[in-house]
C-alpha cells in the first residue's frame, strides 16, 4: 500500500476525568467597548479615524465627534467618555492652551493627542502637561490606535488613583481645596473664552461646634458626610464640588438658567428638607449659603470670587440670626432626648 493512499484517522483529545465526546467550538470572548469622543475639525481626518476604529479586532469603539473646544468641553462634562483623542489646532483654540482647557475641565477622562509631524514637539509638550500619549496622523494604523486608546485609558486609571489621594476629601470624598483649585481655574479660563455664566455657592454647616460638643465628633462627622450628600444630590456630575475643610463647603456651577442661581437655590432647600425628613438622626441638618453670580468674561481671580461669596454667607447668616430662625432645614440641634 501506498503512503499516498494511506488515510489517517480523526484523533480526539479526552480532558483528565472527562469523556471523549468532541468539544464544542469556543465562543470568541466580547470584545470591549469604548466610548471615544473625538475633537477633530477635520472631517476627512475625523472620517479616517473612525474608519480605523472600525476595523479594530481588539476592542470595539463608539466614536462621537465635535469640531470645536466649546463644544468638546460641554460634552465632556456630561459624562459617558472613556477617552479624548484631540487635534490641538481647532477652530475656537490653538496650540498647548487646547489641552489644557480641556483636561482641566474633564480630569477624569483620559486625553490622545492627535498631531501632525510638523506639530510633534507641541504634541509631546501636551503629554509632558499631561496627556495620556500622542499619536501622529499619517502613521495610524487600526490595531496601533486602538493599543494607544487602551494603554492610555489604564495608564489614566493609575494615576487617578494616585492623584485622588492628594485631590479628594477623605471623610467626604468630595474634592478638596486643592483639587477644588485645579479644576474650577479651568472652568474660568473656559469661561473667559465663552462668557458663559457661572454661580459660586459658599456653603457652611450651622453649628458644627455645637454639635461636636453636645454629640460627638462622630455625629460632627455625620453632618459632613451628609452635606456632601446633600450636595451631590442637588448639583450636577459637571459642577466642580468640594469641601474646602470644616464646615466649609463650596460649589462652581454653570449659570445655564440665567437666573442667578435661584433654581439651584431652591433644589437645594428641597434636598436639605428631603434629608432631614427621611434620616431619623438626633441632629438634623442646617446649612447657610452665600451665592455670587458672575460673568466669566470678567476674569475675575478665584480668590477674589471665594472672598465675595464668603461675604455673602457671612450676611446671610446674620439676617438668619437676627430673625431667630433657621431658613433651611429644622433646628439645628434640638434638645436633647431624655432618658426614661
Amino acid at each position: 500500500m501506498s503512503l499516498s493512499t494511506v488515510k489517517s484517522a480523526p484523533v480526539f483529545s479526552t480532558p483528565l476525568g472527562g469523556s471523549s465526546e468532541r468539544a464544542g467550538p469556543k465562543r470568541a470572548a466580547p470584545r470591549v467597548r469604548y466610548r471615544i469622543l473625538l475633537v477633530e475639525d477635520n472631517p476627512v481626518d475625523a472620517m479616517r479615524i473612525r474608519q480605523l476604529l472600525a476595523r479594530s479586532r481588539t476592542a470595539a469603539f463608539e466614536v462621537e465627534s465635535h469640531p470645536t473646544l466649546a463644544v468638546a468641553q460641554e460634552r465632556a462634562a456630561a459624562g459617558g467618555i472613556d477617552l479624548i483623542l484631540l487635534d490641538l489646532d481647532l477652530p475656537d483654540s490653538i496650540g498647548l492652551d487646547t489641552y489644557s482647557v480641556l483636561a482641566a475641565a474633564a480630569p477624569q477622562i483620559p486625553i490622545v493627542i492627535l498631531s501632525r509631524p510638523a506639530d510633534e514637539e507641541l504634541a509631546i509638550e501636551a503629554v509632558q502637561a499631561g496627556a495620556q500619549d500622542m499619536v501622529l496622523k499619517p502613521s495610524l494604523s487600526a490595531e496601533g490606535l486602538a493599543r494607544a486608546i487602551r494603554c492610555a485609558i489604564e495608564r489614566h486609571r493609575v494615576v487617578a488613583s494616585l492623584r485622588g489621594l492628594s485631590l479628594t476629601d477623605e471623610l467626604t470624598g468630595l474634592l478638596n481645596r486643592r483639587g477644588f483649585t485645579t479644576i474650577a481655574q479651568g472652568h474660568l479660563r473656559l469661561a473667559g473664552r465663552t462668557g458663559n455664566r457661572f454661580v459660586l455657592f459658599f456653603v457652611d454647616v450651622d453649628d458644627l461646634k455645637v454639635i461636636n460638643d453636645r454629640f460627638g465628633h462622630h455625629q460632627g462627622d455625620q453632618a459632613l458626610v451628609r452635606t456632601a450628600a446633600v450636595l451631590r444630590q442637588t448639583f450636577r456630575q459637571s459642577d466642580v464640588v468640594a469641601r474646602l475643610g470644616g464646615d466649609e463647603f463650596v460649589i462652581l456651577a454653570l449659570d445655564g438658567a440665567g437666573d442667578g442661581g435661584a433654581a439651584m437655590q431652591r433644589r437645594l432647600t428641597a434636598s436639605l428638607a428631603e434629608a432631614n425628613g427621611s434620616a431619623d438622626r438626633p441632629v438634623a441638618l442646617s446649612l447657610s449659603v452665600g451665592t455670587v453670580s458672575f460673568d466669566g468674561r470678567l476674569e475675575e481671580p478665584l480668590g477674589a470670587l471665594l472672598a465675595r461669596a464668603d461675604r455673602a454667607l457671612y450676611v446671610e447668616k446674620r439676617a438668619r440670626q437676627r430673625l431667630g430662625a433657621a431658613i433651611r432645614g429644622c433646628p439645628t440641634v434640638p434638645p436633647p432626648v431624655e432618658g426614661p
